[in-house]
């Protein structure tokens, strides 16, 4: 339900002209994959002060390097297709989680930090897969083939990660 109401707030955004050429479908896709960035990026930070596992550190330097490339390159289709690219907000659940999150320290923020690492990079899974499938933007279909493997690759090492912090 979070998704749909942010898509309906992102259709509000556009310009009508915009609206025009761009489906529900890639609409949630770009709100969902913003969205997973934001995330992802805003748990990343907390890792430097907070994990205590140097492998969980240099998996967090990783996936803060890639997601500005990925938030960059989106950007930049957006602006090239004429849209805006819209403001997120966190959603009240997930601000308690990054709370939640902020609030621990050492092996068990690492394994908290990397079971959510886990479901992030599933639903982005899914998500990407569905654009790839059923987008109707070439460009945004072909962002998310781009994508999967490095997400893919996220969700792999955060098993591992998981699995060695037991």
């Amino acid at each position: 339900m979070r998704i749909v109401l942010l898509a309906g707030a992102v259709l509000a955004l556009l310009p009508v002209a915009a609206f025009a050429q761009i489906q529900a479908q890639d609409l949630a896709f770009i709100a969902q994959t913003r969205h997973s960035i934001v995330t992802n990026l805003l748990e990343a930070q907390m890792v430097q002060t907070h994990a205590s596992s140097g492998a969980v550190k240099d998996y967090a330097h990783h996936i803060i390097q890639d997601q500005v490339l990925q938030d960059q390159e989106l950007a930049a289709m957006l602006k090239a297709a004429g849209l805006p690219l819209m403001p997120l907000s966190t959603a009240p659940d997930e601000v308690q989680q990054q709370a939640d999150l902020r609030a621990l320290y050492g092996p068990l923020f690492d394994h908290v930090y990397l079971a959510a690492q886990v479901r992030n990079h599933q639903h982005m899974e899914q998500v990407l897969q569905g654009e790839i499938q059923a987008g109707n933007d070439a460009n945004l279909k072909a962002f998310a083939q781009r994508s999967l493997p490095i997400v893919q690759s996220h969700l792999a090492l955060a098993q591992r990660l998981l699995g060695a912090a037991g």
